[in-house]
């Protein structure tokens, strides 16, 4: 760790508990948050219920009813909560969430976009896209492989229709 990144964490202040904020930047070592909106936390630690956050760094994280743009942590709980996007080494997630990643993702009643990790323990998960070396318990994808490739060929059958037809109205007269 760089001297000035050390100042900077040495001047953090230790705990921060907030209730119905509005914050751009929270920088602590433990950041507590009931119904408020966050821009961005970098902190070793994160509790939120309730809450609103666009952006979160944090080593350990835990969340209840709440929404969340990006985390980015080494732990995290996530229950009953909306997440844009997650990336954490171990990730227990519960609610909605559009892509996440882990190396370890424990999933139970979760509705995502994309999934992807090394080992996946799901009690229920549906998903668009998902992605595992091991993958345990019921999923449900949006597409199966016919089901893609059908999409996928009549994806590309309709683009070059419309590329065609962009052609023969706008192409170069001689």
């Amino acid at each position: 760790m760089s001297d000035s990144n050390q100042s900077q964490r040495d001047e953090m202040p230790q705990v921060v508990n907030l209730h119905q904020a509005n914050v751009q930047l929270v920088q602590a070592e433990m950041v507590r948050a009931t119904q408020c909106d966050l821009a961005r936390i970098e902190s070793t630690e994160v509790d939120m219920n309730t809450a609103l956050a666009a952006n979160i760094q944090a080593e350990t994280v835990r969340t209840q009813n709440s929404l969340i743009g990006m985390l980015n942590s080494d732990s995290a709980e996530i229950s009953h909560s909306a997440i844009g996007l997650a990336r954490a080494s171990h990730l227990q997630v519960q609610g909605k969430a559009l892509a996440v990643y882990g190396e370890s993702i424990e999933a139970s009643s979760v509705s995502a976009g994309l999934m992807a990790g090394r080992s996946i323990q799901a009690a229920s998960i549906r998903a668009g896209v998902l992605i595992g070396n091991q993958v345990n318990g019921p999923v449900e994808t949006l597409f199966d492989d016919r089901q893609a490739a059908i999409t996928g060929i009549i994806g590309g059958i309709v683009a070059g229709l419309i590329l065609l037809a962009g052609r023969l109205l706008f192409g170069k007269k001689h």
